[in-house]
């Protein structure tokens, strides 16, 4: 595994078998995090994937955030993000609004995302 690195770009989707999060650059997990930050994230899921995972009813990673490995100190967290194949298309707030880009993402030990300067 690979020591993450500010600057890095990188992938990163919750591993649904450990509980931790999946960091991956060019399709290879390079590691695992319990925490990790990035920035300059764009948020990406492929709908047909997402349909299989719908039509099979179990969860694949079938989408991720897209950004650069910053470093953890404080921030503010502002909205808390979630990602549901079987309840919507794309990444959302818990208030159900669709989000596309942020200018940076926590993801937190609790498995819960939190960003702040979010595009809706």
């Amino acid at each position: 595994m690979v020591t993450l690195t500010p600057g890095m770009r990188v992938r990163c989707h919750k591993n649904l078998h450990n509980g931790m999060w999946s960091i991956t650059q060019k399709g290879k997990v390079i590691a695992y995090e319990k925490e990790v930050t990035l920035e300059g994230v764009t948020f990406v899921y492929y709908e047909t994937l997402r349909q299989k995972c719908v039509a099979m009813k179990r969860r694949k990673v079938c989408a991720w955030a897209e950004g650069v490995v910053a470093r953890t100190d404080a921030h503010a967290t502002t909205v808390e993000l979630c990602y549901n194949p079987f309840r919507a298309a794309t990444f959302t707030t818990r208030e159900g609004e669709a989000i596309t880009r942020c200018r940076r993402v926590h993801f937190a030990t609790t498995g819960k995302a939190f960003a702040e300067g979010v595009e809706l």
